[in-house]
């Protein structure tokens, strides 16, 4: 296969191992020197860095070379400003995102991760790895969506038990609050109101009606805030309104580090008869920029660790 097949390929597989469909029946020389010099070149490592594994195999596409690479001989400090330097260019990215881009174990990115937050230079939250000067912006979506993820599941599932038949619902742009929709599928004449770009691609039954907010488009997390949206937001009403945040605070403060969505959030919590905050026990003790409402604001908080939640609500109760 010329090397421009793999050119092609790379382009569209960034990943530690890539496959190669070829005709059916065709014969296939691997050719590893070559191979090995065009990886190199292509991820801009020395070749002496590298190690190609192949194999060869069958199925109902044709033969398919699969080539792995394996990163080795390099020391820990050279591995970090590997990482530092990636992240530069990045607002943050997942520990696989890391290992895949550079081809190091996952263990050892974990490692070299906290040995960098140690010293101050990169910050790990919500899944996430990013240059410490980048905290406080906004994390992602993608990112959010990997961390927790079960314990999201479970608190998702939990929450659609609080929907009926004919509700009209407020959802916001949260990732456990996305989770929802897999479980209303027994559900009939919903009424789902969005700010999440996402739900719109979810499979929903057809006695659902989906209202998008509008507003300003921010691709980085698949929603839609700004003022048009909370201007429309302003001519609804909702029976249920499920929402999250980025942290909950030892003084019961839900806080967020994005000043749109907590804005939106705002007008949200003004429109439904029942709030309902999603929260899973990482985002406990933390503070964020923004201020969204207090625990006393919002009518049940579903979470997996229900007694940390009613010890800050005691405790803030205490005080008045």
């Amino acid at each position: 296969m010329p090397v421009s097949s793999y050119r092609l390929l790379f382009k569209r597989f960034y990943y530690s191992t890539v496959k190669a469909i070829c005709q059916e029946n065709a014969t296939i020389q691997v050719n590893k020197p070559l191979l090995l010099a065009f990886c190199s070149k292509f991820f801009q490592i020395p070749s002496n860095s590298l190690a190609i594994r192949s194999g060869l195999w069958y199925n109902d596409s044709g033969f398919a070379i699969s080539f792995s690479l394996r990163r080795y001989g390099m020391s820990q400090l050279e591995r970090q400003q590997s990482i530092l330097r990636l992240l530069s260019g990045r607002a943050s990215m997942t520990v696989r995102e890391i290992s895949s881009a550079l081809f190091f174990s996952e263990s050892s990115v974990r490692r070299d991760v906290r040995e960098l937050e140690a010293r101050g230079l990169v910050t790990h939250l919500w899944g996430g790895v990013m240059l410490t000067a980048h905290r406080g912006s906004v994390i992602p979506v993608s990112v959010r969506e990997s961390e927790n993820s079960e314990v999201k599941e479970r608190i998702a599932k939990e929450a659609a038990t609080r929907v009926h038949d004919g509700d009209t619902l407020l959802l916001d742009s949260s990732s456990t609050v996305r989770r929802m929709i897999r479980y209303l599928g027994d559900r009939r004449d919903l009424c789902i109101i969005t700010n999440n770009q996402r739900i719109f691609e979810e499979s929903v039954p057809k006695s659902f009606r989906l209202f998008c907010t509008g507003g300003s488009f921010r691709q980085e997390n698949h929603n839609f805030c700004g003022p048009a949206a909370e201007q429309y937001l302003r001519t609804v009403h909702a029976d249920l309104l499920f929402f999250s945040g980025q942290g909950v605070s030892e003084s019961g403060e839900i806080n967020d580090v994005s000043e749109e969505e907590t804005s939106l959030r705002r007008v949200m919590l003004t429109r439904a008869k029942k709030r309902i905050f999603l929260c899973d026990a990482s985002k406990i003790g933390i503070s964020r920029q923004f201020v969204l409402c207090s625990l006393d604001d919002v009518d049940e908080v579903i979470c997996d660790a229900p007694e940390r939640i009613r010890e800050i609500r005691g405790r803030v109760g205490e005080t008045f």
